[in-house]
């Protein structure tokens, strides 16, 4: 629903402002005063009969408007304005003259130029055609006298209950060719009573064709003083105005020759102008503009019998907020959104009293019946001016009316102002849960006590559009069908919209919506049982959820499996436009909280031991995290997404398409198990003989096949690096520490001073104990810019060996301001909690409390609560070993490592090495965990009488 409901009446203004983009070239605005780049709205249109005085012909020109010649265009292009000329006379009856002259050089041109629409209000203004012209070939053919006008009821908002008395005089020009240059020029006299005698508008300045000379001229009486601006992002600026004073009038003059066509850019913000703007007005500062407001919402009426009762009944509420809560869902819901904006109406409310009769009224009119049903509670509130989608620019703005196109409403509950939107739908519950759109918008407050704008400020900005889907697969075999169950939770703004909206679906069509999108994923999906809405009004969200059958998901590629998943609230947020060079900045969907979970679990032989992978990428734009798992039988891909700013510089979008890639390169798309993960016998839990043998044939499965790709001699620079780093690793595993050293001093030389290649060499120097060394290659990969926080994570262990503690425990710190997911800073706080405990200190607060959180959690969440002394360390074998086969392997390496430094760090040498000893003979080579343990053994060992 379009919602300006507010300052409708200064057509000038309002689509100046909301066209400034110039995303859509019409040649048919030439003979008004709008800037190029309105899209052709969808409309009603009916022609009418207006007064006989509404509009006339009359060639003769007002004695204040200063004549000027057309000057011969020398640009080129389908057209090209030789003149625009705008002449604005401010007094008792303000008067826009305004004349222009277009050249057709281009047949394409003929048919919108050929038809004149001049737009104005018969409410209070009426309009002269002084000319309408056509030359051709030096010669000058008058059509005034013939000129046919039919006046059209043109409303381009009936469609979303908007209705504001604008009337089109259209104008349809005969015998128009290529090469004539059409000429109109008119008067609309009369500006909305409702600003009284204050002048304020504005005048653009580039157009979607070129102009040969562009003028502005503002008359003003001498004792008056509009104050100007210019605006807009194009370069050079607006030249300087001259100015005299001439029979007590002062004349200011804009003139500029030569201007070039402005070329649409997409996806400008609203409130952002690319085109250059002149703004006009006489208000002193925002508080007469504040002071001119609060006049309108004024209510002169003693409180309707149906008003009384309303209020009666609000007031059984037992809480004031309760009461705030009953007015908002009685306005936004019983109360229908429709503007009747003819004349003052423009911007004064209508009574409460009559909007409670009809039922129906537009911003102003239910936010000054929000504002009075509160004030007859004895409820402190205002109505609030507001630009929708223009949150923020306004302190470069004279100050003006016409700056807005929104009334909200401003209550305080408890001490804390909320900002409540009349015309929204679907809003109940708690005030702090409800979906505050308009959080960082500039405001004012309509009151003569306001001393200038106010910024909307939202505590919990992470609610008020956060969306979480978390999906579940089960299969039972690896050929088998599978099912899913998808949990869709949406909050705040997103929770209202699909609120507002369920009621107009039925369950077969949302059934049907809902098969659909996955059957794109997963052909032959096929719905359980019909989709289920669970409503939490009090929190403000809406849990989507159902089970769908998928017909044999996973498919077969060469030596693996694989079934794929796709984040897709996460990939569509962002459309951006073509990578050309731009001027202006480019909007933002703002703001988005998204979150996304795959969780697949597999046939009880499937048996994965690889460590979690994590991105974490900071963006100006936006910030985002992912990580990837896979213990057991069991995988997990987790995601999130918020963006941070409603807008990109205009040369940021390069490396926003960059971060975005990475973003979903991290994401792999499928979940893949290699044949090797799949146990030959088909029976999990053999022992941990077994699987130590499993992880060992793995890594020498991995030596023989890298090997040959080295070999092949199709490898060079970064892939044959990665070949070294990969193969190294696996020797590391296997204790070949001398093949695994030569193996990354190879990878370092065939990409030298590459960050990753000198994070992958302080990684086995680090497993092959040359701790220094570590720390000399990880610094230097940071200084070179290693992204992500495994780079902090690998060094602060390198110095947590040698003892550097502090150091350690600062670089794991780092690690966490980089990589913000879950299973990361897990690692990274277990591993700075460690050093603490061995410097004697007791966890930092920020440790402490994410400790006492969720202390018999997800693993390895019982870890930190034992560091913390919020757990007895025999409860953390059982809550490691909570998972099914390997995972519990594998989460007991980590538990007795985990252990034996708890007791470590108390004295208890001998419960250490028990508990290190335990955790090597899992034989669980790839993990950290495994490694370490076997440092702890060697220093305890060197340690002993």
């Amino acid at each position: 629903m379009d919602e300006r409901c507010f300052a409708r009446s200064s057509m000038q203004f309002a689509r100046l402002l909301a066209c400034a983009t110039l995303t859509w070239v019409t040649l048919a605005v030439f003979a008004q005063e709008v800037p190029v780049g309105t899209p052709p709205a969808p409309r009603a249109d009916r022609e009418i009969q207006i007064a006989s005085d509404a509009f006339v012909k009359d060639a003769r020109l007002p004695g204040w408007v200063q004549p000027l010649a057309i000057p011969e265009p020398k640009a080129a292009g389908a057209a090209v304005l030789a003149l625009s000329d705008t002449q604005i006379l401010v007094g008792d009856q303000t008067t826009e003259y305004a004349r222009r002259a277009i050249r057709i050089d281009d047949a394409s041109v003929l048919s919108s130029a050929g038809r004149v629409p001049l737009a104005f209000i018969p409410a209070y203004q009426h309009m002269v055609l002084h000319a309408l012209q056509v030359i051709r070939d030096g010669v000058v053919l008058d059509r005034l006298a013939d000129a046919q006008v039919r006046f059209l009821q043109r409303e381009t908002g009936l469609e979303n209950n908007i209705y504001s008395g604008v009337v089109t005089a259209s104008i349809l020009i005969d015998d128009l060719r290529v090469g004539d240059t059409l000429v109109v020029a008119y008067s609309t006299i009369g500006q909305n009573p409702i600003f009284g005698s204050i002048f304020s508008g504005a005048a653009n300045w580039d157009q979607g064709f070129p102009i040969e000379l562009r003028r502005v001229i503002l008359n003003e009486p001498a004792q008056r003083r509009v104050g100007w601006k210019a605006h807009g992002l194009v370069s050079p600026a607006i030249p300087a105005p001259t100015e005299k004073i001439v029979d007590g009038m002062r004349i200011i003059t804009f003139e500029g020759r030569s201007i070039a066509a402005l070329p649409p850019e997409p996806g400008v913000p609203a409130g952002v102008s690319l085109a250059r703007w002149i703004e006009f007005s006489e208000y002193a500062d925002w508080n007469a503009v504040a002071t001119w407001a609060s006049t309108l919402f004024v209510d002169t009426e003693p409180p309707s019998a149906e008003r009384v009762a309303l209020v009666a009944r609000l007031m059984t509420r037992p809480t004031i907020e309760e009461r705030v809560v009953g007015a908002l869902e009685f306005v936004q819901s019983q109360v229908r959104y429709f503007s009747v904006s003819l004349g003052t109406s423009s911007h004064r409310p209508t009574l409460p009293n009559t909007v409670i009769t009809r039922r129906y009224g537009d911003c102003k009119d239910k936010s000054l019946l929000l504002v009075t049903l509160l004030r007859d509670m004895g409820i402190a509130s205002a109505p609030v001016l507001a630009r929708l989608g223009n949150r923020t620019g306004f302190d470069d703005w004279i100050p003006s009316p016409l700056a807005f196109d929104h009334v909200i409403v401003r209550v305080e509950v408890d001490g804390v102002p909320y900002f409540l939107d009349a015309t929204r739908m679907g809003q109940h519950g708690r005030l702090a849960k409800m979906g505050q759109v308009h959080d960082g918008s500039q405001v004012l407050v309509a009151s003569s006590t306001t001393p200038g704008l106010e910024r909307i400020s939202v505590a919990d900005r992470d609610a008020l559009a956060r969306e979480d889907r978390d999906e579940k697969l089960v299969m039972t075999k690896l050929d088998g069908d599978g099912e899913l169950t998808v949990t869709q939770i949406q909050h705040g703004a997103l929770a209202e919209t699909l609120r507002t909206i369920r009621g107009a679906l039925t369950q077969e069509r949302i059934d049907t919506v809902i098969t659909t999108d996955i059957t794109k994923r997963y052909p032959g999906a096929k719905l359980i049982e019909p989709v289920r809405f669970d409503d939490d009004p009090v929190d403000n969200s809406i849990t989507l959820s159902y089970r769908v059958t998928l017909p044999k998901p996973m498919k077969r590629s060469g030596a693996t499996w694989q079934v794929p998943f796709r984040p897709e609230n996460l990939m569509a947020i962002f459309g951006l436009p073509p990578d050309t060079k731009r001027r202006a900045p480019v909007a933002i969907r703002w703001p988005i909280n998204a979150h996304y979970s795959f969780e697949a679990t597999f046939p009880d032989d499937v048996g994965a031991t690889f460590d979690p992978s994590s991105v974490t990428i900071e963006d100006p734009v936006f910030m985002a995290s992912s990580e990837t798992t896979f213990r057991g039988n069991r995988s997990t891909a987790k995601a999130g997404l918020r963006t941070i700013s409603d807008r990109i510089a205009p040369g940021g979008l390069p490396r926003l398409r960059e971060d975005l890639t990475k973003f979903q390169r991290s994401f792999p798309g499928a979940v893949v198990i290699r044949d090797a993960d799949i146990r030959k016998s088909g029976v999990l839990g053999l022992g941990r003989k077994d699987l130590a043998t499993t992880l060992r044939a793995r890594q020498e499965e991995t030596i023989a096949k890298v090997s040959g790709a080295i070999e092949s001699g199709r490898l060079t620079g970064a892939d044959l690096a990665g070949a070294y780093c990969a193969r190294a690793a696996a020797y590391v595993t296997l204790d070949r520490t001398s093949e695994a050293t030569a193996d990354a001093d190879q990878s370092v030389e065939a990409d030298p001073d590459a960050p990753n290649t000198l994070t992958c060499r302080g990684e086995i120097r680090l497993g092959v104990r040359a701790y220094a060394a570590a720390i000399e290659d990880l610094s230097r990969a940071v200084v070179l810019g290693a992204e992500g926080g495994r780079v902090y994570y690998l060094r602060g262990q390198a110095r947590f060996h040698l003892g550097r503690y502090a150091e350690a425990a600062d670089d794991f710190a780092k690690a966490n301001a980089v990589d913000r997911n879950e299973r990361s800073t897990m690692n990274h706080d277990l591993w700075r909690a460690m050093a603490f405990l061995r410097m004697k200190k007791p966890l930092p607060d920020d440790l402490q409390k994410r400790a006492e959180a969720d202390p018999r959690g997800e693993w390895p969440r019982p870890a930190l609560a034992l560091f913390a002394d919020r757990l007895a360390p025999d409860e953390l074998g059982p809550l490691a070993a909570r998972k099914p086969g390997d995972a519990a392997e594998l989460n007991g390496t980590e538990a007795d490592f985990f252990l034996g430094e708890f007791f470590l760090a108390r004295g208890d040498a001998a419960k250490a090495r028990d508990a290190f000893t335990a955790a090597r003979a899992r034989g669980v080579i790839t993990y950290t965990e495994y490694g370490a343990a076997g440092i702890e053994l060697d220093k305890l060992a060197r340690q002993a009488p």
